[in-house]
């Protein structure tokens, strides 16, 4: 083989290798850029979710405010009772049009300042809904409440809300970030908003349910935030109790 064949023969695997570089990088950059616009796409549907979810809320209290505008004896305690109606268990949401992300209802609303973040609440937590946000994967009640219960911030109920850790600062990625003492705001679907302060946080294995079972005070409030660390070998948990 000639000197030049040589070099025209490794010039030919320099070119091939640098076109599978470009390839590489190109794919690179294109799952980067897809990543990127997929999570902006989530964290704009549920900001969406959040702001009309308020919006409900806004126009619920105007239509009532309308109603009794001009009469002061009506807005009493059994005025705000037809429009948002009371059970036994705590409040209720006929009043009001619901809010839906994806089909899944939107209860509420989490905002944790520390980590910066505001989500809707879904109703409930399975590989759809915690797609978009967080989720409710059940709300256990006291031994005082006898019938179950599905709105947030019930005295007597502890409700736990399950969040991915996408490593990417979305939904509970930052939780591992939160310390004792913290707090974190619950907005329900009665448009009230509820601080929780931060009381226990641990890590447990993810066949580990027992938080799910503790026992609860009648007229406390109490809520479980669960989410995953970042190898998905453990479960962090975080338990808080209303002020």
């Amino acid at each position: 083989m000639s000197k030049f064949g040589g070099e025209k023969r490794y010039a030919d695997i320099l070119t091939v290798l640098l076109v599978i570089v470009i390839i590489g990088i190109v794919a690179l950059l294109g799952y980067f850029g897809y990543t990127a616009i997929r999570e902006r796409a989530i964290e704009n549907e549920a900001a969406d979710a959040v702001q009309e979810f308020y919006n409900t809320l806004n126009d619920t209290n105007t239509a009532s405010d309308d109603e009794n505008e001009g009469n002061t004896e009506l807005a009493t305690l059994d005025d705000f009772n037809t429009s948002v109606e009371s059970t036994s268990n705590g409040t209720a949401t006929s009043g009001r049009k619901k809010t839906y992300l994806d089909n899944y209802e939107v209860k509420g609303t989490i905002k944790i300042s520390k980590t910066g973040i505001e989500y809707p609440i879904l109703e409930r937590a399975t590989v759809g809904s915690l797609s978009k946000a967080v989720g409710i994967l059940q709300i256990a009640t006291c031994d005082d409440i006898t019938t179950p219960v599905s709105e947030l911030n019930i005295p007597g109920t502890n409700a736990l809300i399950l969040g991915h850790n996408y490593r990417n600062g979305q939904f509970f990625s930052d939780n591992d970030q939160l310390d004792l003492g913290d707090t974190i705001d619950i907005t329900d679907s009665a448009g009230q908003t509820v601080t929780y302060e931060i009381y226990k946080m641990y890590y447990t294995t993810p066949d580990d349910i027992s938080f799910m079972e503790r026992e609860l005070d009648p007229s406390a409030r109490e809520i479980t935030l669960q989410t995953c660390n970042d190898d998905s070998s453990q479960r962090l948990i975080i338990w808080a109790k209303a002020n």
